[in-house]
């Protein structure tokens, strides 16, 4: 499991990430939300096309989808087709919360679906 100081630091990296913070769902943003993190948006219901639309103004998106195989297979998607668009995506932080054994964003809350 994760160790405090090591979390802590990073939602504070986190929060003070520019551009958006792209989540796979509401109990991702939830778990985020409790740390101050606002800057988030869900993919819930949406179609890779309309991505850009919905990601407004934001030339940067953090992705920090799940880290399991779903999450591998969706990020690389998602990360192909908005720099495509244009987009910088950043996928460090995913990569961090891996590092700290961290699979779902959820968990952060303290609890995982998987």
């Amino acid at each position: 499991m994760f160790s405090r100081s090591n979390l802590t630091s990073f939602l504070r990296e986190l929060s003070n990430a520019k551009g958006v913070i792209l989540v796979e769902g509401k109990n991702d943003l939830r778990a985020l939300a409790r740390f101050g993190i606002f800057n988030v948006k869900t993919l819930e219901a949406k179609r890779l096309r309309e991505l850009p639309d919905f990601l407004e103004s934001a030339s940067q998106v953090i992705l920090l989808l799940d880290n399991d195989k779903e999450g591998d297979k969706l990020t690389q998607k998602i990360k192909t087709f908005l720099t495509r668009e244009g987009y910088i995506v950043n996928e460090s932080f995913r990569e961090r919360l891996k590092e700290l054994g961290v699979i779902c964003v959820e968990e952060l809350n303290g609890k995982c679906d998987l």
